[in-house]
C-alpha cells in the first residue's frame, strides 16, 4: 500500500515562497504476522532553513488479532 500526503503553504506577503512538508508511506507485508513500512518526508520552511530536509525510515511489525 503506498500512501502519499502533500501539504502547501504560502503566506498572503510572499507568495512566491511556498512551505512544503510531503510524506510518503510505503507498507508491504511480507507474511501473516510482519509488515514493513517504508516513510519519506520531505519539509522546506525557509523561515526555519534555506535547504530541503529529508528524512526516511524503515520499520518492521508485528500484527496479531485479539477475538
Amino acid at each position: 500500500i503506498f500512501t502519499s500526503k502533500l501539504e502547501l503553504f504560502s503566506g498572503l506577503k510572499a507568495l512566491d515562497e511556498t512551505d512544503v512538508n510531503w510524506d510518503n508511506v510505503f507498507t508491504a507485508k511480507i507474511s501473516k504476522y510482519f509488515n514493513v513500512n517504508f516513510n519519506v518526508k520531505l519539509f522546506y520552511d525557509k523561515d526555519i532553513s534555506k535547504q530541503r530536509q529529508l528524512k526516511q525510515s524503515l520499520a518492521m511489525g508485528l500484527t496479531c488479532s485479539f477475538l
